[in-house]
């Protein structure tokens, strides 16, 4: 995107406009970390239907098309990874063989639509192909926002055992000390706490309540955006 770029949000992700300062500071690291990554990517969507009533006499027995249509979904993807960093794919229904989000840095742009053009010429009188984009990357790195209250802050507190002013370290030590000896339906609890107890180290008028920006992506598939923003 010409202006660097964007951050999709998911829908309901609203906050009145005075809160807005201390949410973008309180989930910088997070945002620049996405923004890095994302950075000179798009979005695209790829769709091929196919000529149902005409496949029988293109590819032969009526009874084995399933066999055919699987291996034509397998290799369009298989074509459309090489020009792709990442593919998340996309629900088909009907007449559809193949449909998926494919992430794609701007310099492959060229390459992803000559790809496209060979996956035409794989059966043009059949195939039809829907190719939409450049947008951002929905269905890779989609923001949502929950709100931690005061309250939700002081569990977070108890749940580490720390109180007073806050340090990464205490809140790494903390952490791996709650991690050893939680059950298994507790750990993830004891995760959240740590996550809301940094923001205050970076953040500290975030003690007060604050909106905590979480990533959705598509299916939850795939070498994840926000995992390779995490590295």
């Amino acid at each position: 995107m010409p202006a660097g770029p964007v951050l999709p949000a998911l829908s309901g992700a609203i906050l009145a406009e005075r809160d807005v300062p201390v949410m973008l500071q309180a989930n910088a690291p997070l945002f620049t970390r996405l923004a890095d990554t994302l950075r000179g990517r798009v979005q695209y969507q790829v769709q091929v239907s196919w000529d149902e009533a005409a496949a029988p006499a293109r590819f032969g027995d009526p009874a084995g098309l399933d066999a055919v249509r699987e291996g034509l979904s397998a290799r369009i993807g298989d074509m459309l990874g090489l020009v792709s960093e990442e593919m998340v794919a996309l629900p088909i229904r009907d007449a559809v063989i193949f449909n998926a989000a494919l992430l794609v840095a701007e310099n492959e742009i060229p390459a992803l639509d000559q790809t496209v053009e060979a996956v035409d010429a794989i059966w043009t009188d059949g195939f039809s192909i829907r190719q939409i984009g450049p947008s951002p990357a929905v269905s890779f790195c989609s923001l949502g926002l929950r709100q931690v209250s005061s309250r939700a802050i002081q569990k977070a507190r108890d749940r580490l055992g720390l109180s007073g002013d806050l340090d990464a370290e205490a809140i790494r030590s903390a952490r791996r000390h709650a991690l050893m000896s939680a059950k298994d339906d507790v750990r993830e609890r004891v995760k959240t706490a740590a996550d809301i107890l940094e923001v205050l180290t970076a953040c500290p008028e975030a003690e007060k309540g604050f909106h905590h920006a979480f990533v959705w992506w598509e299916g939850r598939a795939g070498p994840k955006t926000e995992e390779r923003a995490a590295a």
